[in-house]
């Protein structure tokens, strides 16, 4: 389909790990032959770029791209929707009042219950020496260059 040098071109810009789901199944559709699915079902994540490489033989890059926007609408519609048909959003409990969540699946602390936050000093102190801590060092100045005794 593409020159070598057009295939890169198209690679570079189409590489995406994320995608490689979307890209594998567009592959089965265009090329069901291909001997290589056997090492692309086994480890899509590993091979992504092989997949890719393999596709552009087969595909043109507007085709792919396309194919990599529906496949990700369709898989964020899914996300949307619940076992039970309903859309998921902000939880609700069994009065059909909403219950916020922190975004670990938490409800969030009323103002006034006295929740606050902890301030954790998390950095580290590398110092072999005590009593240096966290001081900033000096700037390094160059070396100069040795003159040649040489003439």
């Amino acid at each position: 389909m593409y020159s070598t040098r057009e295939k890169l071109i198209h690679f570079n810009q189409l590489v995406n790990p994320q995608a490689v789901e979307a890209d594998l199944a567009l592959l089965h559709e265009k090329n069901p032959q291909s001997t290589d699915f056997v090492r692309f079902d086994h480890a899509p994540e590993k091979n992504s770029e092989d997949i890719l490489f393999a596709l552009l033989d087969v595909c043109e890059h507007d085709e792919i791209v396309r194919n990599r926007r529906e496949f990700f609408a369709a898989k964020e519609a899914d996300n949307e929707h619940t076992a039970d048909g309903k859309v998921s959003g902000t939880p609700t409990d069994d009065d059909g009042n909403s219950t916020p969540t922190d975004g670990e699946g938490n409800g969030t602390p009323a103002e006034d219950t006295g929740a606050e936050t902890d301030n954790v000093d998390n950095s580290v102190d590398n110092s072999s020496e005590a009593g240096e801590g966290n001081q900033p060092e000096e700037p390094a100045t160059p070396k100069k260059k040795k003159m040649s005794t040489q003439e």
